[in-house]
């Protein structure tokens, strides 16, 4: 029960302060450094190379701009954040930066403002993460790539098993369960459709237990097992006016 209240104790001001303390720890910090971790290498690495205007929503010090800005020098980029001293590592770093409470109202900006609009590792932090990903949605004109942890995880449903609180819940910043299918068919739901995805599993014997020879693991992951990953990076596309898109 403590691992569950862990998630219902904090307040709005201990999260706001708990994110402050969180970015000025790290005001220093090489984004190479994080460069590897799964949310940033599988976004870069899904992220279409045309450039134009990306919004990073709930970017924290700018990690995945810098990123974004080194391998596709033709974007040009916003981050919004809740975070006072996020906004200031960015503005620090070259980056037109903002500060917003995301779960109080829409994004500040007009309908389809942003080529691409990118939220990584933010809607399980969130009391209304469907709000902000219907905003993500408006306030882009082709592309939305998120990337969450999944609550319906292998290793989630292997503790729900045995009677232990899922690992997602013990996170002291994670207030919502966030799943592949919920945001892969609330996106289409607002008439995107996904075009990409990266996942991650975590469980080695699980691997071995489903390798086919032949067949490259992330094409076995995207297409037959992407509700048992660990995370997930979707890159969805809105079509051009006037294209059929499958809502389910």
């Amino acid at each position: 029960m403590d691992d569950a209240k862990m998630v219902l104790e904090p307040t709005v001001a201990e999260l706001e302060e708990l994110w402050d303390n969180h970015w000025t720890k790290r005001k220093e910090r090489d984004p190479h450094r994080k460069a590897d971790s799964f949310r940033y290498s599988s976004s870069v690495e899904l992220l279409p190379a045309a450039g134009g205007e990306l919004l990073d929503v709930s970017g924290g010090d700018g990690t995945f701009a810098y990123l974004a800005r080194e391998r596709h020098p033709g974007y040009a980029i916003t981050v919004i954040d809740r975070s006072r001293a996020a906004v200031d590592i960015c503005g620090a770093r070259g980056f037109r930066s903002l500060q917003a409470d995301l779960d109080k109202g829409g994004l500040p900006f007009e309908d389809d403002s942003f080529d691409v609009v990118t939220c990584l590792s933010v809607l399980q932090d969130l009391t209304n993460p469907w709000q902000l990903l219907a905003e993500l949605s408006r306030v882009s004109r082709r592309w939305v790539l998120v990337s969450c942890p999944s609550a319906a995880s292998a290793s989630n449903r292997l503790d729900l098993l045995f009677g232990k609180v899922p690992r997602q819940m013990r996170h002291k910043t994670h207030l919502r369960f966030v799943t592949y299918e919920e945001v892969t068919r609330r996106l289409e739901g607002h008439g995107f459709r996904i075009a990409d995805c990266r996942t991650k599993m975590k469980l080695p014997v699980l691997r071995s237990v489903v390798r086919i020879p032949g067949l490259k693991k992330p094409a076995l992951m995207h297409k037959v097992l992407p509700n048992l990953a660990s995370k997930f990076t979707i890159l969805a596309e809105k079509p051009p006016a006037g294209t059929k898109v499958n809502q389910t």
